[in-house]
């Protein structure tokens, strides 16, 4: 049995909920090519970067997340000859020291997506429980103990898996492109069809993070705007964020 990672001690400041409570946010959009995954995956460096332990979920049936960044210790493999990941998370509703892969960048471990075949959505579909096991899993962490920060990557459709990723999270991160087209599937799909797909949730008491996706969006977006705040630790630091076919880590100024 591979043993748990031990990162550095998380980063800390009088502002920061770092090594506190382990935050879950999904990177979410029913739009393909908005750059959920590029967006993922440089978040997830800059963090690991300033010290705060991060782990990725690939939640996506193609598994770009899962090759963004060289892995150095690779989970064992599965039936499937690929390293155990997204599979055995679901099936198992747990996470385990032998389903984590470790980054070449410190502080930054990854869970696979490893279903090629795409058997996974249509096991949630199926399985009672199948929607709130990522949900599940996460819960299994004792908060802060191992990472700071979750990230969950999505596929662009909506599906079971999907709605997986995004009952697991407290918050959820969408990315808009400055195109029409974008504006109006977010408007439509994430902020209106997800929300009603999976508002039954709430009952349950597994949708938490939806509670206000029927606020009137500019009104959120302004009081977003207005109300931004970072800890001391994250503005100490600017960053430039590489162009996705650069493929280098994350570039710091």
């Amino acid at each position: 049995m591979r043993k748990w990672p031990v990162p550095k001690e998380p980063a800390s400041c009088s502002t920061c909920v770092w090594g506190v409570i382990m935050i879950k946010v999904t990177i979410v959009s029913t739009k393909g090519g908005v750059g959920k995954t590029t967006l993922t995956a440089n978040l997830g460096a800059l963090l690991a970067d300033l010290g705060i332990r991060v782990l990725m979920i690939d939640a996506d049936v193609q598994p770009t997340l899962s090759s963004y960044y060289s892995v150095v210790h690779p989970a064992p493999s599965g039936p499937e000859g690929w390293p155990q990941g997204l599979t055995k998370l679901v099936h198992d509703a747990a996470i385990s020291s032998d389903i984590i892969s470790h980054t070449a960048i410190e502080n930054l471990d990854i869970i696979v997506s490893d279903d090629p075949q795409v058997k996974l959505p249509n096991w949630i579909l199926h399985t009672a429980d199948g929607r709130v096991r990522i949900k599940y899993a996460l819960m299994g962490i004792k908060d802060a103990e191992i990472y700071d920060v979750v990230l969950i990557d999505t596929q662009g459709a909506i599906g079971p898996l999907q709605d997986a990723a995004v009952l697991a999270a407290d918050f959820l991160l969408s990315p808009v492109p400055p195109e029409i087209l974008a504006a109006r599937e977010f408007l439509r799909g994430t902020a209106g069809e997800l929300y009603k797909r999976l508002q039954p949730m709430e009952r349950l008491l597994v949708a938490n993070n939806l509670r206000h996706t029927q606020r009137p969006l500019a009104s959120r977006a302004t009081e977003s705007s207005n109300n931004l705040r970072f800890p001391r630790c994250v503005r100490q630091r600017t960053y430039n964020i590489p162009h996705a076919a650069d493929n280098s880590p994350h570039g710091r100024s």
